[in-house]
């Protein structure tokens, strides 16, 4: 089972505002602590990936339901 330490609701934002909250909220969570972020954000997936592989956070899971794409982000 996964833990989930804070939600991000981003549904409705458009490029780039989920991934600049999802770095805003990344910053104020400690090392190890998992963020879910939910979006209606399309392109949200190309950024998310960028963003951990640059940062060195850790995508745990990236889901896509019925247009809402859910991600599951480790704090590196």
């Amino acid at each position: 089972m996964k833990v989930i330490d804070q939600t991000l609701d981003a549904r409705g934002m458009h490029t780039p505002m989920p991934l600049l909250r999802t770095m805003r909220a990344m910053d104020e969570m400690h090392e190890g602590d998992v963020l879910m972020l939910v979006t209606t954000e399309p392109r949200a997936a190309q950024s998310v990936e960028a963003f951990c592989r640059e940062s060195g956070n850790v995508l745990m899971e990236e889901v896509d339901w019925e247009d809402e794409f859910t991600f599951l982000i480790r704090k590196a």
